[in-house]
């Protein structure tokens, strides 16, 4: 197999960044901004319609609580991208560990002094 390039190490960065930011991103929206969304909407109906409307709407779609979608299943999106995750960080800090040791106690590295990068 051929050696990785910098180009293909940049790629494996990449999408490991990227799924971290990506599970953040469903996160906040399934947990933060659909909910204030839905309440919002449903206040905004409830008070702009007659009270008879209103109710009929709440029976209908089950009132004003937002149900997180990733939730569906017990969770097991959330099981599933913790392990992702968990694999991502765990081969990191392996990789972490051969840089250290290839360049002798971290020289040129992390000094621990917080002059990092």
């Amino acid at each position: 197999m051929a050696e990785k390039t910098n180009g293909d190490d940049d790629h494996w960065s990449n999408w490991r960044t990227m799924a971290g930011y990506t599970y953040l991103a469903i996160c906040i929206f399934d947990f933060l901004i659909m909910p204030a969304v839905t309440h919002n909407n449903m206040k905004q109906l409830i008070t702009q319609a007659d009270q008879s409307y209103s109710l009929a709407l709440i029976d209908k779609f089950g009132g004003i609580n937002w149900q997180p979608v990733t939730m569906v299943g017990g969770g097991l999106f959330h099981l599933s991208f913790g392990a992702i995750l968990t694999g991502v960080a765990i081969v990191k800090g392996q990789e972490r560990k051969e840089i250290v040791k290839q360049n002798g106690n971290g020289n040129g590295h992390s000094s621990g002094n917080g002059s990092d990068k």
